[in-house]
């Protein structure tokens, strides 16, 4: 296992998701959505 990043205040990152068989898990507006307020959520800590 490799050691977690460590992350800096200013820094740009990039943000992915992956779902398996290369399924569109965003075709959904809702889960969209939902992903994106979890990224906001974790952008704010």
């Amino acid at each position: 296992m490799r050691k977690p990043r460590k992350l800096k205040k200013y820094a740009t990152y990039h943000v992915m998701s992956r779902a398996n068989r290369k399924e569109m898990i965003f075709n959904n507006p809702d889960i969209k959505e939902m992903f994106l307020d979890i990224v906001r959520r974790a952008q704010k800590k």
